[in-house]
Formats: structure tokens, C-alpha cells, sequence
């Protein structure tokens, strides 16, 4: 039985810092490797892209058919445009109902923000900021996708899940 009306997609990415709630574990759906995209020109970045979109279609795939009521999946390019193509095809009942949430952080907050990406290495802010308008000019491709600002650490909980979809 899943815990919202509709499947609920959690995109992330590296300028947007929060945390789901340990209690929503078995809820959650995780589908956030790190792909590796290379020059979409090359012959070998014509396989990994194909390779790349076939991964996506079979990890949404999974977590529909499991019973998964969340999907937490980092955004790229690819990303956005496999979700927009499962919400018009019939392999994926109910697609166009998802609520597909994107969040992140105001520039101040990035500003103060430090990022450890190893051991001793931070992102700069500048960085930061830049991926931050990258991410939010790629979501800004897609209307379904939802934006909401959040502090930095924020814990995405149960509740509050439920009142952002219920004011969509």
C-alpha cells in the first residue's frame, strides 16, 4: 500500500544537501549512482547514453513494480527526459500523476555553505552557485517537475511530504 496518492520522485543533486527521514527507508527507491556522461559526439558516448536510458527505464521500472512509494533519483539531462517520457507511455500507469519534486538552497545559504566533496577538499561557493543554476535551468525544462527552496540539512520527512503534495 503506498503511502501517497501517487508515486512521489525526489530528485537530487550535489548543490541541494538534505536528508529523507530514516523512518521512510523502506519506502525509498534509490537511484542515485553518479553516471558518468561523456561527449554525447563520440561513438562511445552514443553507448553509454543508450546503455544509460536503458539503467533508468529498468531502476523506474523496479521501483514501480515493487511497491516503492518514493523514488529518489539524482537529476541530469537524462534523468529529466526519461521521467518526461514515462509520464505519456502505458508501461508506466499513472506516470502523468507523479509528484516529481526538485529542491534547493537560496544563494545566501550557498554562500555559507561547505560542501565536502573528499577528505580534504571542499567545493568552492562558486562552484556551488554555478551548479546550483545549472541544476535549476535543467528542472526548469520540465513544468511537472516542482521546486521548493529548503534550508541546508533539511530532513524531508513523512509529513512534510504529505503537505507539499496536498498543496500541488
Amino acid at each position: 500500500m503506498s503511502l501517497f496518492p501517487s508515486m512521489v520522485v525526489i530528485l537530487s543533486d550535489l548543490s541541494a544537501t538534505f536528508t529523507i527521514d530514516p523512518s521512510l527507508d523502506n519506502d525509498v527507491y534509490n537511484i542515485c549512482e553518479m553516471p558518468y556522461f561523456p561527449p554525447e559526439d563520440s561513438s562511445r558516448g552514443k553507448k553509454v547514453m543508450e546503455e544509460l536510458t536503458s539503467f533508468y527505464y529498468d531502476r523506474l521500472y523496479d521501483a514501480v513494480n515493487s511497491g516503492y512509494s518514493i523514488i529518489y533519483i539524482n537529476f541530469n539531462p537524462l534523468t529529466g527526459q526519461v521521467l518526461e517520457h514515462l509520464r505519456s507511455i502505458s508501461g508506466f500507469p499513472n506516470a502523468g500523476e507523479w509528484s516529481i519534486l526538485s529542491f534547493y538552497h537560496g544563494n545566501e545559504e550557498l554562500l555559507e555553505t561547505k560542501i565536502q566533496v573528499t577528505d580534504v577538499e571542499f567545493l568552492d561557493t562558486n562552484v556551488l552557485l554555478d551548479m546550483k543554476k545549472k541544476y535549476l535551468e535543467g528542472v526548469a525544462k520540465y513544468p511537472f517537475i516542482k521546486n521548493f527552496e529548503i534550508p541546508f540539512g533539511f530532513e524531508i520527512t513523512f509529513e512534510y511530504l504529505k503537505k507539499l503534495i496536498a498543496n500541488l
